[in-house]
């Protein structure tokens, strides 16, 4: 015989003469309880998300030079100094995932500009993944992160950067050239790629 009931908990207590005693006893229900912990749960996940995103680079390594010596994906690589190795993520700009339509291709076009050279990294933080956010110089201050977007194989990643002018303008000039990326009618943001789960 079920005794369960909604918003109540069973419990068997005994008389002085031996007889079992149903007591009921009330709980708050479940439901609420649930809704309180998942509550407490995603502000507590917000709280870590941002503060990762915004956690800063270390000092040393706000303004360093280094070989870069693998290329990972159309906009991050990793760098070699002295007997150190750092990932890079590059700021202001996303560029197609590899298992996305031109992913290969924009890591080829990252490859051919320096992969084995030397580079200066002007850090800005560090994300999620423990890479540093930054911007890369090369070939006597050439800015790899524009030359990316300019080139058609990267888009502004205005979501983060808004306000930065000149990854706008030279996202447009590049649609308008139909290059890179944007050859293809309507190529699909990496961001959206991402949240489709298909990275």
């Amino acid at each position: 015989m079920a005794y369960a009931r909604a918003g109540r908990r069973r419990r068997f207590s005994l008389w002085a003469n031996g007889l079992p005693r149903l007591r009921c006893r009330p709980v708050t229900p479940l439901p609420r309880r649930l809704v309180t912990w998942l509550l407490l749960a995603v502000g507590l996940c917000a709280a870590l998300t941002a503060e990762a995103r915004t956690k800063r680079a270390p000092t040393e390594l706000r303004d360093f030079t280094a070989q870069v010596t693998k290329v990972r994906d159309g906009d991050s690589l990793e760098v070699r100094r002295g007997k150190d190795f750092y990932e890079i993520r590059l700021a202001r700009l996303d560029a197609p995932e590899l298992r996305q339509d031109r992913g290969e291709q924009a890591k080829q076009f990252l490859e051919s500009k320096l992969l084995g050279a030397e580079v200066r990294i002007t850090a800005k933080t560090i994300d999620t993944y423990g890479r540093i956010v930054g911007d890369v110089t090369y070939r006597g201050g050439k800015s790899i992160n524009e030359d990316i977007v300019a080139a058609g194989w990267g888009w502004w990643y205005k979501r983060l950067y808004p306000k930065d002018s000149v990854m706008e303008s030279l996202e447009r000039r590049a649609r308008e050239q139909k290059i890179g990326v944007w050859q293809d009618k309507a190529p699909t943001p990496p961001w959206l790629f991402r949240q489709k789960g298909r990275r």
